[in-house]
């Protein structure tokens, strides 16, 4: 497998773990246990973290331009911090 499809696939598994969160906000009055919103919450920055470092590799060493999938995800992810 080449860097950039490693690359692509570690960026991939940040991605969803973001979309886990959406949905787990989407039910989140389903949730019984007290801690388990602080618990996502603090998840939040080390997925963002994760994301960064696969694309700015990405970036860096493919032809190709990312920068519409940094946008979204971003905009994905500044939704989900605010729905906290």
């Amino acid at each position: 497998m080449s860097d950039s499809k490693i690359l692509i696939h570690q960026r991939g598994l940040a991605k969803a773990s973001l979309t886990r969160l959406e949905t787990f906000l989407g039910r989140v009055h389903e949730v019984t246990e007290p801690g388990m919103i602080k618990v996502k919450y603090e998840r939040l920055e080390s997925i963002q973290m994760k994301y960064e470092e696969s694309q700015v590799q990405l970036e860096m060493i493919a032809d190709e331009d990312h920068s519409e999938d940094r946008i979204e995800f971003e905009e994905r992810y500044d939704r989900v911090k605010s729905r906290f």
